[in-house]
């Protein structure tokens, strides 16, 4: 997946996605889900404190 790809799937700019992977910005925990979600790591969910 591209990551103009997972932006448009998750309703944000490939410059946001960019951002939040270089720590540039840190997501909300909702958004850490669909993040998670869009890439089909449903282990990783557990890693995630909600």
């Amino acid at each position: 997946m591209t990551v103009t790809n997972l932006a448009s799937a998750l309703g944000v700019s490939p410059s946001y996605i960019s951002q939040v992977e270089s720590n540039k910005r840190r997501p909300s925990k909702e958004f850490a889900l669909r993040y998670l979600e869009a890439l089909a790591t449903e282990h990783a969910k557990e890693d995630v404190k909600t």
